[in-house]
């Protein structure tokens, strides 16, 4: 990462993207540290065509998933685009890339 004005940046593909830290923006401890070549797990945004990279603590696995919404009062929580549930029942959130 490289530092300018303050924020954090990333160089991706020959675009210099601004990093934001999953973590931090949920208001969560991790304990995600660089790995020994210094690299980071990012999943890079493009929301409404403004990119940016996300740091993650890892990636799990690929898949397909269907997302539902979320009626009732978790529903209200515009932070959450809605819900999925994985091949083996967990139920996982969706977070909304604009609210990030």
């Amino acid at each position: 990462f490289h530092t300018h004005r303050g924020e954090q940046m990333v160089l991706v593909r020959n675009q210099i993207l601004p990093v934001k830290e999953l973590s931090q923006i949920l208001m969560l401890h991790s304990d995600s540290q660089p790995s020994d070549d210094g690299l980071r797990s990012m999943v890079i945004l493009d929301v409404l065509g403004l990119k940016s990279a996300l740091v993650v603590d890892r990636f799990y696995r690929e898949e397909e998933y269907v997302i539902k919404t979320i009626d009732g009062p978790l529903g209200q929580f515009s932070e959450f685009m809605g819900a999925t549930i994985t091949s083996q029942g967990k139920v996982i959130m969706v977070l909304n890339p604009l609210k990030l």
